[in-house]
């Protein structure tokens, strides 16, 4: 005996041309033997039993060798019902084996529509008035202006002009990195283009409001809807980008950093981790830190505090290391930590912060402005 494999289509919406459609499909060893792997393959066919030679394939999937009567795993898909299939009642298939690598018993019963396999299926109008298949709307960037307001004007149009109906579509605008009443206007409507008229393209206009804020270029969006009978939509959105035109934006931000801990205590000369925090990114991208030197106010090794050689260490790494100690004589130390910051694509930025080793637990350190290299090992 030989295996029998049956593509089996076990769910699939009704659409229209150019629609998409989610269907679920499994597919079974019917045979007495085991089977190799095999490929299933998805159809629109308008045949019975179908042609794949004229059948439309709309997808695939691969399937493992398979026990007699096992079934492979439920496996769900999505397609796009091609837009340029003629007018007429359509039936998806599931065939399996369909590049014909099993060795069978019989070869003509693989397709869902097959007498012997085990069929579930549904039937698809797939409808063309002859007039449009598709309405998409275009992006348009521009700059914002320094005041006052400008219109960011997105072309919709039609792939066909021959139009024996009138045709509509919704359309209303979204917040992005840029907002309504702060940025643009909000504003929505309906497009409609009229039958017996070679007009394809109508236009959208949206208010965008000037300044003179040095910010990153933002961005809105209008999403076009509701399109009526025997229109679809191929691009749904199109998006407005606001070009900054006020000044070169420094993306890096090193100037509100600060050290943590911010002051060391006990003063028991052991070496303690230090964090730089609070270095920002205006578009929130990942960056890297480097700490590339350390300095104190006080000389590394003298009188009073511990008679150690060197009192950082960890220099070129984003988590350095400083001793916590100072001088007993003085009136605390200042540890001066520099550092740059980057990411990938190269924006960067540089600075450097205190802290300090108080000479008594409630007193402030203070900055002598002398700097001795504090490194290191």
């Amino acid at each position: 005996m030989a295996p029998t494999l049956g593509g089996i289509v076990e769910d699939a919406d009704v659409s229209l041309a150019g629609d998409t459609i989610t269907l679920t499909e499994r597919t079974m060893n019917q045979g007495n033997i085991a089977s190799a792997s095999s490929v299933t393959r998805y159809y629109l066919s308008n045949t019975t039993p179908i042609d794949i030679e004229t059948a439309s394939v709309v997808g695939e999937r691969e399937i493992a060798g398979l026990q007699p009567g096992e079934m492979a795993e439920r496996f769900q898909t999505t397609f796009i019902v091609p837009p340029d299939l003629p007018e007429g009642m359509y039936t998806l298939k599931a065939c399996a084996d369909a590049d014909k690598n099993v060795v069978e018993t019989h070869e003509n019963n693989n397709c869902s529509d097959i007498e012997l396999a085990t069929i579930l299926y549904k039937t698809i109008p797939v409808v063309r008035n002859g007039v449009t298949s598709s309405v998409s709307i275009t992006d348009i960037s521009q700059a914002e202006g320094d005041f006052g307001e400008s219109l960011f004007v997105f072309n919709v149009s039609l792939d066909d002009s021959d139009l024996l109906e009138d045709l509509t579509i919704d359309w209303q605008t979204l917040n992005g990195d840029a907002v309504a009443i702060d940025d643009f206007e909000a504003a929505s409507g309906t497009l409609t283009f009229l039958a017996n008229t070679s007009e394809i393209t109508q236009t959208i206009s949206v208010t965008v409001y000037g300044d003179q804020l040095v910010e990153m270029n933002e961005s809105f969006n209008v999403l076009l809807s509701n399109p009526s009978e025997f229109l679809s939509i191929g691009k749904s959105q199109g998006i407005g980008i606001i070009l900054n035109d006020d000044a070169d934006v420094e993306l890096m931000d090193c100037s509100n950093a600060f050290s943590l801990p911010s002051t060391l205590w006990p003063p028991n000369h052991k070496f303690r981790t230090i964090n730089i925090e609070g270095i920002t990114h205006l578009q929130g991208a990942d960056f890297s830190l480097t700490v590339t030197g350390i300095f104190q106010d006080e000389l590394v090794n003298e009188l009073g505090d511990g008679s150690t050689e060197s009192d950082a260490r960890f220099l070129n790494t984003a988590q350095p290391q400083v001793r916590s100690e100072r001088s007993g004589l003085g009136d605390g130390r200042i540890y001066e930590l520099s550092f740059s910051a980057s990411t990938e694509s190269g924006d960067s930025c540089e600075g450097s912060v205190l802290m300090g080793v108080p000479h008594d637990r409630n007193d402030t350190p203070i900055d002598s402005l002398i700097r001795h290299n504090s490194c290191c090992g």
